[in-house]
């Protein structure tokens, strides 16, 4: 009974850990303001800080405070020119047509010159744009799908109005386009052929162009560098667990709480998607040990385990000047136990529950649980590599017979290589 007490108690600490933590991300949910200015309507330029969020965030408005005490000024993108970051990247107001609809949005600025390609990101979606100097129009550049779908009277394949599933290709339309805005230079044609629709190919094309228009003039990348960081750590693991068996669900067993899980971290973040997302796999070794105590019985088993969970991290806030930021994870994980057994054995019916803890024990040794996890977090940047990570975790993983709850409190530090 005393041991059913304690996971209790040790569920409610946790639980409030994450209310805590919540309440902490509701208040600094996507704060993560850097050194910047803004370009005005009237082309005066403000210094303070800019908030950095996600690429879609982004291009719709602009959050800016003139020092840390200042309240958050929200501008939208008729309401200023621009803003950027320093250093880092530059968003312009301008008008575009997606989608037969013209509206008015930040673009990220890849490269200036002689040719200006912007990018910007909404929920449809990647979008790039091209616009010559002095030039108001401002080209998409798109690669559509294709839809086709067979006639059969005629036996062959035909272009469709209708998304079908049955053949799809890209059309490459950007190629086209890029060959008519480039027609001054018809010597780069052969690179616009090979040119993919990403920032790398695009930035390059750019540079290329200015080289044979130009010569006197360099043109300027504004596309911040966007190089993957991997980070490798060490964790241990303030955790317990309760199983369920799904023909008894009421009556649970629950795992002695304490520090029984100690393992690998590792951090990959992936710029490309999103500057503040990460892949968080991790290998973790189990150690645990459970009680069964009643008037009949009384015995103790104890639990060898490797667990695999594979986490997608975010960091949604950040604070003290980036040093410290709160994130949430959720990902799969699988369990696998490799021992299961009795440790001991007291009872006055000891042949009636040797036969209930052998029972017990097939019911898990060598057996493989998979689930979900989840977890909400804080890292503490002693320097640009080296942190601290302090997180709690929810996990559920079931098998045949079987269900899995744990929940825990990690304390940890990893280190970024790159």
């Amino acid at each position: 009974m005393s041991l059913f007490i304690n996971y209790k108690y040790f569920e409610k600490g946790s639980l409030l850990l994450f209310a805590l933590l919540c309440l902490i991300a509701n208040d600094l949910l996507s704060q993560d303001f850097q050194p910047g200015y803004i370009i005005t309507n009237s082309n005066d330029t403000i210094y303070g800080f800019v908030n950095n969020r996600s690429f879609i965030e982004n291009s719709r408005t602009c959050e800016f405070k003139k020092d840390n005490n200042s309240e958050i000024i929200h501008y939208r993108p008729f309401e200023i020119n621009a803003y950027r970051f320093n250093d880092g990247k530059f968003y312009v107001s301008k008008e575009v047509k997606i989608d037969s609809t013209k509206q008015k949005v930040f673009l990220e600025y890849l490269i200036k010159g002689k040719a200006n390609f912007y990018y910007m990101r909404i929920p449809m979606g990647d979008y790039y744009f091209l616009q010559k100097e002095n030039d108001t129009t401002i080209f998409v550049l798109k690669s559509d799908e294709v839809y086709l779908r067979y006639d059969g009277t005629n036996n062959k394949w035909v272009f469709s109005e209708e998304k079908t599933i049955q053949k799809t290709f890209q059309s490459n339309i950007y190629i086209g386009t890029m060959k008519y805005i480039f027609r001054d230079a018809p010597q780069l044609y052969g690179k616009i052929e090979k040119t993919k629709l990403d920032n790398k190919s695009l930035i390059a094309l750019g540079q290329d162009y200015q080289k044979m228009v130009c010569q006197d003039e360099n043109c300027i990348v504004y596309e911040k560098k966007t190089a993957s960081k991997f980070a490798l750590g060490i964790t241990g693991q303030f955790n317990s667990k309760k199983y369920i068996w799904k023909e008894f669900p009421n009556s649970p067993m629950h795992a002695d709480w304490g520090i029984n899980t100690w393992g690998l971290v590792s951090t990959i973040q992936m710029p490309l998607l999103n500057e503040k997302l990460y892949l968080r796999p991790s290998l973790l070794f189990n150690n645990l040990n459970y009680s069964l105590e009643s008037e009949e019985t009384h015995f103790k088993l104890s639990e060898k385990s490797i667990t695999l969970p594979v986490l997608v991290k975010y960091d949604f806030c950040s604070f003290l000047k980036n040093k410290l930021k709160l994130y949430f994870g959720l990902g799969l994980e699988a369990q696998y136990i490799y021992s299961f057994d009795v440790q001991s054995l007291k009872n006055k019916n000891y042949v009636s529950n040797k036969a209930y803890a052998i029972e017990i024990v097939e019911d898990f040794k060598q057996k493989l649980f998979l689930g979900f996890e989840s977890a909400l977090g804080i890292n503490y940047y002693l320097n640009q590599r080296l942190f601290l990570d302090l997180s709690s975790g929810y996990g559920y993983a079931i098998n045949r017979k079987v269900n899995m709850e744990s929940i825990s409190v990690s304390l940890g530090f990893g280190y970024f290589f790159r």
